[in-house]
């Protein structure tokens, strides 16, 4: 995602800069246009930190979870009935569905597809989905 922003960030400095200059002009602003991108970068850096730090904040970090990923998918496969070497394409998220930090726990079998959302802080299965594989 910073890539994008810093990216777009780019190409809008120059294209801003293209807009008010002859061809002439933008040989000489390449180090402008490059300390725009620095300076823009230095700005989205801070911002993601800040935004980083305000998620820690809500509780969407690995601190706030309560249980392990492993402990999820115990859960999981306990409530599905099915052991480690039944399953295939397991796959185990932190999410924050609205401030809740919660696990999102995906897997195969042979036959079906199972998708788990399980509280990170009480370890409760929030959601359970399991569809026939095509």
């Amino acid at each position: 995602m910073k890539k994008a922003i810093v990216l777009v960030i780019s190409v809008l400095c120059i294209m801003s800069l293209a807009v008010g200059c002859s061809a002439k002009e933008m040989e000489n602003t390449g180090s402008d246009i490059q300390s725009s991108v620095d300076s823009a970068e230095d700005k989205i850096e801070s911002g993601i930190n800040d935004i980083t730090d305000n998620d820690s904040s809500m509780g969407s970090d690995s601190s706030a979870a309560k249980i392990s990923k492993d402990e999820a998918k115990k859960i999981a496969l306990k409530h599905a009935n099915l052991t480690d070497k039944d399953i295939s394409d397991l796959e185990i998220e932190l999410e924050n569905d609205n401030g809740v930090p919660t696990y999102e726990v995906t897997f195969d079998t042979k036959t079906d597809e199972y998708d788990y959302h399980i509280d990170a802080a009480t370890g409760k299965i929030v959601s359970s989905k399991k569809e026939k594989r095509d």
